[in-house]
């Protein structure tokens, strides 16, 4: 049976349609760019999500090839699987129990509709997701957590990726059991703890704040995000200390 892994590793924010009813994917994983202006007189590195394929793939006007032919940076696109198996989404026990949240119980955030939803920026990619499976993962040895989605499909995998601010669009084709990774990292290597605060611009200005994300429940242990049998140069690296949160 075909299956694709996708790969979140990085600053992203995981939302589901029980939150937003007006959510059109079950689950969406949003990616946020920033250009490197401070946050709460805090200096933030540029971050801008890249896309790493395990074959070339064709870019469209919103995804600008860089380093090499094999990765793209995500600008102002949507991507999602073509063509899964109606499985439904299941999210795993790593996933629920793991991720870091943006809201701790006794806070609230007003979230920007249009950043999470409407492709306004910061908002610089979305991954939407209808069936799959959710698991979370360690991204680092000093706690990042990163998430990855296993999506069964009727034939081999095909991604599909849409510009959000026209109808162009792209079909990618991979082989069965391809590896597909985006990551959200510093564009300059220097990812630093304050790094989480993007993930905070998809929200209103607070009076506090925002506090560094926190795990619900730590009793679960995660696998790690690589394959051992990976080159360092596949595995690429992270150094950030705050990853994949979700909302709320």
């Amino acid at each position: 049976m075909s299956h694709v892994i996708i790969r979140f590793i990085g600053l992203c924010i995981h939302i589901r349609r029980d939150d937003f009813p007006a959510l059109r994917p079950l689950h969406r994983v949003v990616f946020l760019s920033h250009d490197g202006q401070d946050i709460r007189d805090l200096t933030i590195d540029p971050h801008r999500p890249m896309l790493f394929t395990p074959k070339p793939v064709d870019p469209i006007a919103c995804v600008v090839q860089t380093i090499g032919k094999e990765s793209l940076m995500l600008n102002r696109v949507t991507l999602r699987v073509l063509n899964p198996r109606s499985t439904g989404l299941y999210r795993h026990v790593s996933y629920l129990d793991r991720l870091p949240h943006l809201t701790p119980p006794d806070q609230r955030l007003d979230p920007k509709d249009d950043v999470l939803l409407n492709g306004l920026p910061p908002a610089s990619a979305y991954f939407d997701v209808d069936d799959g499976e959710l698991h979370a993962c360690n991204a680092t040895d000093d706690g990042a957590v990163g998430t990855w989605l296993k999506v069964e499909t009727d034939g081999d995998p095909i991604i599909e990726a849409a510009c959000i601010d026209n109808t162009e669009s792209q079909q990618w084709h991979f082989d069965d059991r391809s590896v597909i990774q985006i990551y959200n990292t510093s564009a300059t290597g220097g990812d630093s703890d304050a790094d989480y605060l993007i993930n905070y611009q998809a929200f209103e200005p607070s009076s506090s704040k925002p506090p560094l994300p926190e795990p619900h429940n730590r009793g679960f242990e995660l696998r790690s995000c690589f394959d051992p049998n990976e080159t360092p140069a596949q595995q690429l690296e992270l150094h950030a200390s705050c990853s994949n949160t979700g909302f709320p």
